[in-house]
């Protein structure tokens, strides 16, 4: 993959996790998507609307209105509609947020090997 300078980082994610999401190697993967540094997030939306980027976006300065967004965004490009993916939205520095996460996956993990491997 070769990285597009004249692409905005957010559609250059999007990109990807639309190859990702639909690819048929990961057909019965969850997927866990990490929306971190929304410390950051939410001080540049204060400053700046997320329309620079995304032209049809209507909610203003407003960081909840950007996020919910931002998550239909992601999950709209997700052709199978069943497919299970997790949205965490993280601080990477809140180590306490991160360990929720992290056990969060680890349990999301830990019990597709067991449906897989035992049919559980």
């Amino acid at each position: 993959m070769v990285e597009d300078n004249k692409l905005n980082m957010m559609h250059d994610s999007l990109n990807i996790f639309e190859d990702i999401s639909n690819n048929q190697w990961f057909k019965n993967t969850t997927i866990i998507l990490f929306l971190n540094k929304y410390d950051l997030f939410k001080e540049k939306i204060a400053k700046k609307s997320l329309k620079i980027c995304f032209p049809d976006f209507r909610g203003g300065k407003n960081s909840d209105n950007a996020l919910k967004y931002i998550k239909q965004k992601f999950l709209s490009l997700v052709r199978d509609k069943e497919k299970n993916i997790q949205v965490h939205v993280t601080v990477a520095l809140d180590t306490e947020q991160v360990r929720v996460v992290f056990n969060a996956a680890k349990e999301i993990i830990l019990n597709n090997a067991l449906d897989s491997d035992f049919g559980l």
